[in-house]
C-alpha cells in the first residue's frame, strides 16, 4: 500500500509539528491508515483527529469547528518551534 508514496518512510523521519486528519467515513482511504501514520510519525508534537461522520472530501462541511479548532491548537502549541 505505501510502496509508492512511501508516507510511512516520510513522516517517521519528520520531527516538525504533525496533525493527521481523517473522516470516520472516509470510503477513499480507510481511517486505520490515517492512524497508522499518527502512530509511527516522528514528531513529538502531534495530533490526530478523527472527524465523526467524514468522508474523503467533505471534512470542512462535516467538521468545520474541529478541524478549524485542531489547526489552531497546533500552531499555537508550537509556535516559535523549528519546522
Amino acid at each position: 500500500v505505501d510502496t509508492l508514496f512511501r508516507h510511512t518512510e516520510k513522516i517517521r523521519l519528520y520531527k516538525g509539528p504533525t496533525l493527521v486528519i481523517h473522516g470516520t467515513r472516509d470510503s477513499i482511504i480507510p481511517v486505520a491508515d490515517a492512524e497508522a501514520l499518527y502512530q509511527v510519525s516522528g514528531s513529538s508534537s502531534k495530533q490526530l483527529l478523527r472527524i465523526r461522520g467524514g468522508d474523503h472530501n467533505n471534512l470542512l462541511v462535516v467538521g468545520f469547528d474541529d478541524y478549524f479548532r485542531a489547526v489552531s491548537d497546533i500552531a499555537q502549541n508550537n509556535k516559535g518551534m523549528p519546522h
